[in-house]
């Protein structure tokens, strides 16, 4: 059986949650992609270095996207992260709601 439970809610992360300590959850919307670093972040620059190619089969699509991971360093990566922190500051101080970047 497969678990469909929400990561970020279920038994065993708030269990390992509790185990780390010192750790505070903050509360937000379920979906927010301006505070997911795949949404602004990874996907976008994919998008852009797959633009304009064309697959004929999966292999195709599998081969573009490793050489994509493989091009980016781990300080670009690293950065990725770092905006998280930097929205999440921002939403903090605009109370929840959407704002340009």
């Amino acid at each position: 059986m497969v678990n469909r439970q929400k990561p970020h809610i279920s038994i065993i992360t708030q269990e390992k949650i509790e185990e780390l300590g010192r750790i505070d959850i903050l509360p937000h919307p379920a979906y927010r992609p301006d505070l997911a670093p795949s949404d602004y972040y990874l996907f976008r620059s994919m998008a852009h270095y797959l633009r304009c190619q064309s697959f004929t089969n999966i292999k195709d699509v599998e081969v573009a996207c490793l050489e994509f991971f493989s091009s980016k360093s781990k300080e670009w990566y690293l950065s990725g992260i770092q905006k998280l922190a930097e929205r999440l500051l921002k939403t903090i101080e605009y109370n929840g709601l959407y704002f340009d970047i």
